[in-house]
């Protein structure tokens, strides 16, 4: 049929038609009445017709009240360098009364709909298609609730058009134009219908975005699929809430939506979210409220995730989404999850996290004993750790769980030997294992296609070193040891003491200030058992009795259930003297030398060098019977010998007495 018109006689010889395409045919114009006569018809399509233009859709309307019409394609009527168009209600008038189910409107300049018109679709609609039309928002939206038997809306590609490089020359140039007054909108409203649908008056100038503004969007109610994608949506998806819906299917991909901060309600029956492409960088721990509790795919592929994801250690942002089978997070950036990212979702069948920046696998699977796939192709792991190893096993033995580890940086060292190992004898499905590759020790890049070969190049290659690393180590821990050994002998008595003196600081209930220290002894007295005579009948006398110096002998002062050291430390840091009585016997004592090195580090690191320790020597001693920490004591410290005759006995008591006090 190449008639460029259609008039009433056009099909009178055809009346049992009842699939027409006359797309692309050229058409200038479509008769009134033209179609009447076509009573079975129950498939049209008049796209790409660019001249029929808004008139010529009223005719066609008009005429198939009268047929069987289920399928009416009217896409591109108009050019893209025509207006944009407002759909009025005498446009769709007579499909009132129709069996229509699917109605195309692609590419059609609309940029709004008169109030009410929408009223007049048939309730037996299904499937409605307005793509590629620059929408802007008004109040037709509240009509769509009237289109109650409607399952799918595709409102998607809202500002691309089809490339038009050899237009029609029309006859007629009249096009329906967007006048402001043929939008026919009252010029009041009902303030009920305002505070229960809308936020904010006047808004019928705004963009298709301003629906967000609404209190409530309104869904039909048997509205099952929405696709929404490439919408031209620059915005944060803030608090929304639905009409009551049965919505199973969205999509907003290749839209410009930020941040998601909800929380979004009334979405009960969701089963498919699409949010690739959005840029989106912010997931609030709310969003996915309680009423996405039957979501099962979730697509957030190309997106920039790994600015909020790596923080979430709680796993609060998918928190409500138990329900999820499959999880894209392709292409989002992400350097890292934490171990619980994910610790909601049981059901996870599929997890993508193909190509993005991840060094390392933390988060944990375990617990998904439905995982079948995962995808870590086009990331920067290196080597798989063994506990994650072991969990991918755990879910390999449940059933067939597969790995994608394509295009990764993986190594093939010494260090990662054992994961080598394993890939040899897992199983876990590796997938594209024919195109792994992995880095060897000297950076040259081999085929890891076949594991077993690898690992027996690696475990040639790392036995060489063995010997040569063990031996390595062990010198270095020799060496440690032998240094820490010299430092622990040098400062042997200053450690044992620091050791004694904190136990004794710390085991008193009530500690003073240093300068109102006051002593318990006036001296402690250092001495061999076998000079315990001499001690205890006439140093006592003459020292504590005579003279009044409180003494601390370890017979009679020293408290029963403690620790000697700890009894001798004590005794030395509560004493404000310690004299030493040597003797031969002294210096085979070792618990005698331990005092007397005590008395020593007292005197150096809690007396600041004041001369605490005082020599006696009770017997005749050659300096070659001294051990080097005394003779260096006798060299630079004043010490006194027992005398043998009376009037060396009298002076030396006056002596002893003076450097006590």
């Amino acid at each position: 049929m190449f008639t460029s018109n259609f008039k009433n006689e056009s099909f009178e010889f055809i009346p049992q038609v009842r699939h027409l395409d006359i797309s692309t045919c050229k058409i200038q114009e479509i008769h009134k009445g033209a179609l009447t006569i076509l009573k079975n018809l129950t498939y049209l399509d008049v796209s790409n017709n660019t001249c029929i233009k808004c008139e010529g859709l009223e005719n066609i309307t008009s005429d198939l009240q009268f047929s069987n019409i289920k399928i009416l394609k009217v896409n591109y009527l108009l050019k893209i360098s025509d207006l944009t168009t407002v759909l009025k209600t005498s446009h769709i008038k007579g499909l009132h009364n129709t069996s229509l189910q699917n109605v195309f409107v692609d590419g059609n300049r609309l940029q709004t709909i008169e109030k009410n018109a929408l009223t007049y679709l048939p309730k037996s609609l299904k499937f409605l298609s307005v793509r590629r039309n620059p929408f802007k928002f008004g109040y037709y939206l509240a009509d769509v609730l009237h289109l109650s038997n409607l399952e799918t809306a595709d409102i998607s590609d809202l500002y691309l058009h089809k490339t038009d490089f050899n237009p029609e020359k029309c006859i007629f140039d009249s096009i329906c134009t967007c006048n402001e007054d043929s939008v026919n909108e009252p010029s009041y409203m009902d303030h009920s219908v305002i505070s229960s649908l809308y936020v904010k008056d006047e808004i019928r100038k705004r963009d298709i975005s301003d629906i967000f503004s609404l209190a409530e969007i309104p869904i039909p109610t048997n509205l099952k699929h929405i696709n929404y994608s490439s919408g031209s949506l620059v915005m944060d998806i803030p608090k929304l809430m639905f009409s009551r819906n049965k919505v199973e299917t969205i999509d907003l991909s290749n839209n410009i939506l930020h941040s998601l901060v909800g929380p979004i309600v009334n979405v009960e029956s969701l089963k498919i979210l699409n949010m690739a492409n959005n840029f989106c960088s912010n997931i609030t721990n709310v969003f996915f409220s309680t009423d996405f509790k039957n979501l099962e795919h979730l697509n957030f592929h190309n997106n920039l995730l790994g600015i909020i994801l790596p923080d979430d250690n709680d796993g609060k942002i998918f928190h409500n989404l138990e329900s999820l089978i499959e999880i894209v997070l392709a292409q989002n950036r992400i350097p890292n999850l934490p171990e619980n990212i994910f610790k909601s979702q049981r059901n996870l069948q599929k997890l993508d996290l193909s190509d993005n920046i991840l060094t390392d696998i933390n988060f944990r699977l375990s617990h998904m004993m439905q995982l079948k796939e995962l995808d870590l192709r086009g990331n920067r792991i290196a080597i798989i750790s063994d506990h994650i190893a072991l969990q991918w096993e755990s879910l390999a033995r449940k059933h067939n769980f597969s790995v994608d580890l394509n295009k990764n940086l993986l190594e093939c060292n010494c260090l990662s030997i054992k994961f080598i190992k394993w890939m040899t004898t897992t199983n876990v499905r590796l997938r594209n294992i024919k195109k792994y590759r992995c880095m060897l020790w000297n950076r040259t890049q081999v085929s890891l296609h076949n594991p077993k070969e690898t690992y027996n190049l690696l475990k040639k290659h790392c036995t060489s070193y063995e010997h040569l690393e063990i031996a390595l180590v062990s010198g270095i821990l020799l060496f440690i040891i032998i240094v820490v050994g010299a430092v622990v002998y040098r400062y042997r008595w200053k450690l044992r003491y620091l050791y004694y003196i904190v136990k004794v600081k710390y085991s008193s209930l009530h500690s003073e200030m240093e300068e109102e220290y006051s002593y318990m002894y006036g001296a402690f007295v250092s001495y061999a058992d076998e000079d315990r005579i001499f001690v205890h009948n006439t140093l006592l006398q003459k020292l504590e009795v005579e003279n009044g110096i409180q003494l601390c002998l370890h017979k009679r002062n020293f408290l029963p259930g403690n620790d000697i050291a700890t009894n001798i430390t004590s005794a030395i840091h509560n004493s404000r003297k310690t004299l030493v009585v040597m003797s031969h016997n002294f210096l085979k004592s070792y618990w005698c030398m331990f005092e007397y090195n005590m008395a020593r580090m007292e005197s150096i690191y809690e007396r600041r060098n004041e001369n605490v320790v005082f020599l006696m020597f009770y017997e005749h001693m050659c300096s070659t019977d001294l051990p080097l920490n005394v003779l260096e004591m006798i060299q630079s410290k004043s010490y006194i010998e027992y005398p043998n005759d009376e009037y060396g006995d009298t002076v030396f008591w006056d002596q002893l007495v003076n450097a006590l006090k």
